[in-house]
């Protein structure tokens, strides 16, 4: 939906390497566990980080099964 008016997203996967900043700034109780977040915004096509592009790894070198 929001990509039809013209916003993007980004995941945010360093919160978890640093908890504490966050938890200082939006008041985040101590037991919580943070994994991720996720900013919205308008794309600048024309900025150079844009232009990065991340592999992927084949899901045999992610993914464990357990039978």
């Amino acid at each position: 939906a929001l990509k039809s008016v013209g916003y993007a997203s980004c995941p945010q996967t360093a919160l978890s390497s640093h908890p504490e900043r966050v938890r200082a700034e939006f008041d985040i109780a101590p037991g919580a566990q943070l994994l991720f977040g996720v900013s919205f915004g308008r794309p600048d096509p024309a900025a150079p980080v844009n232009e990065a592009r991340v592999g992927r790894d084949v899901a045999a070198c992610t993914l464990i099964r357990e039978d």
